[in-house]
């Protein structure tokens, strides 16, 4: 069965580096593989024969043995699979995605009764987009609550080492003795896959920064060769395509983007008048343009090249213009 189809890695690089310029996969039917799925040579339960993705594992003869990952192959159970991914797309069950096929199906007395038992319910499909500038406001902007604990932990130590020792191997003995086998440890199934993020981003931040995270000012080389950094997006480019771009997101360190994702966050002055008020150097700037903020309770600056500022700048503006 592997012989029908499988994943073909595609890089522009040797190395098959994932920050090559091209760099993704794809699934490859072989000559043979085409053959198969696209001749009627497989039988149903009356001998009749079909094209394999137009039945499924249920619809074969009694005597033919049922090889799931040789069925994934053939493309059979496409009608189900096609099904299932709709409804994940939709974003709903396989049991509500029939209702609605149903609803569809019905008297439009029946729809028009339905319609008026969801009024004034939300749906999410007619909710508004979050602007630009609301949502940067608001990613800027994430107060700390008080720590949970005291703080005043044991610190690790133990009081009984022997005893601990012994409790200790007795649980990794019957983890290794519990242990799956390895087709018991994973599961297939079907995965929304979004757009790959733009390599352009990464491209700028190397020729602006030369990967120098722009907090802390540091960076090391990767064994690659390549400058260390992490692009965290300010707003999430799920929200719309558009936002894949590099005014939206920072070119920062482990440590910082951690801090920045999980950690508490506060302005002083609102954030997008802080952005919009700032200049290159050819408009009046001091050629250091930086945002000013506090991060897990240090003050710190997040300072940008300035084209990257223009495009941060320019998206906010942009946005606001479309309100």
């Amino acid at each position: 069965s592997h012989c029908i189809k499988g994943e073909i890695l595609i890089s522009s690089r040797q190395d098959f580096s994932p920050n090559a310029s091209t760099y993704y996969e794809k699934i490859e039917v072989s000559k043979f593989g085409k053959l198969l799925i696209e001749t009627a040579w497989l039988p149903d339960s009356n001998g009749e024969m079909h094209k394999p993705y137009d039945l499924t594992l249920d619809d074969l003869p009694e005597s033919f043995v049922r090889d799931e990952r040789l069925a994934d192959q053939l493309d059979m159970n496409r009608k189900k699979k096609v099904f299932a991914k709709l409804a994940e797309e939709a974003g709903i069950s396989e049991t509500n995605l029939k209702l609605a096929k149903r609803i569809e199906e019905s008297d439009p007395e029946i729809r028009e009764k339905i319609e008026v038992l969801l009024q004034g319910e939300d749906n999410p499909s007619r909710q508004q987009k979050i602007p630009f500038a609301e949502a940067l406001s608001k990613t800027f902007s994430a107060p700390g609550k008080p720590p949970s604990n005291d703080g005043m932990g044991d610190g690790g130590s133990t009081s009984n080492p022997s005893r601990r020792r012994e409790k200790t191997q007795e649980n990794i003995a019957s983890a290794i003795e519990s242990e799956s086998e390895l087709g018991e440890r994973f599961t297939l199934g079907l995965r929304k896959k979004w757009k790959g993020k733009d390599d352009e981003v990464r491209v700028n931040f190397v020729e602006w920064y030369s990967g120098q995270w722009q907090i802390c000012e540091k960076t090391f080389t990767q064994r690659n060769g390549e400058p260390y950094f992490e692009g965290l997006y300010l707003v999430s480019r799920i929200n719309a395509e558009w936002l894949d771009r590099v005014g939206n997101v920072l070119c920062l360190c482990a440590e910082h983007s951690a801090r920045f994702q999980f950690g508490p966050k506060e302005v002083d002055e609102d954030i997008i008048h802080q952005v919009l008020q700032l200049k290159v150097e050819a408009e009046g700037g001091d050629g250091h343009p930086a945002i000013r903020m506090k991060l897990c309770g240090d003050p710190i600056e997040i300072e940008f090249a300035e084209k990257h500022l223009i495009d941060l700048q320019e998206m906010i503006k942009v946005s606001q213009t479309e309100e």
